[in-house]
């Protein structure tokens, strides 16, 4: 497998990260929530389990290195999506079934909240997804046009 669960703490596994390492601030459930919704906010990239594993672990890293009121905001996002009513009212029963469009849906109705807290945690919560991707040297051909090919 993959993504073990060691001890309470996911381990990508070693040929992914080179080495074995804990997962400092992400948890079981926020690896599910990562394979859910990045094909969703990020649909132009193919997300194989190598690659969430990878996103998982640059996430994990970035979260670690950020102020403990920073880290204590991210940890209640997360858990914003774990919580069942919350997913109840967004029409998701079980977030490992859900597909793209309730996914999209949900994020979409976060977004548009007339509630500021809600709308200011769909908006940080996609912009947290996509500058994670974008920081990653590997996406920069992602942040460009292609060159004509009579410049290649």
């Amino acid at each position: 497998m993959l993504i073990t669960w060691r001890q309470g703490v996911l381990v990508p596994a070693a040929k992914i990260a080179g080495r074995i390492k804990e997962f400092h601030f992400l948890e079981k459930p926020d690896i599910l929530l990562l394979q859910k919704m990045l094909p969703v906010l990020l649909p132009f990239q193919k997300w194989s389990v190598e690659e969430v594993a990878r996103f998982s672990s640059r996430l994990d890293e970035t979260i670690y290195l950020t102020t403990k009121p920073v880290t204590a905001e991210i940890r209640q996002l997360f858990d914003l999506f774990h919580i069942k009513p919350f997913l109840w009212m967004n029409g998701i029963y079980h977030l490992e079934n859900a597909n793209k469009e309730q996914l999209k849906s949900l994020i979409s109705s976060m977004k548009h909240s007339r509630l500021k807290d809600l709308k200011a945690a769909g908006n940080g919560f996609c912009e947290l997804m996509s500058s994670i991707y974008y920081a990653d040297p590997n996406t920069y051909k992602d942040l460009s046009y292609e060159a004509p090919l009579e410049l290649l």
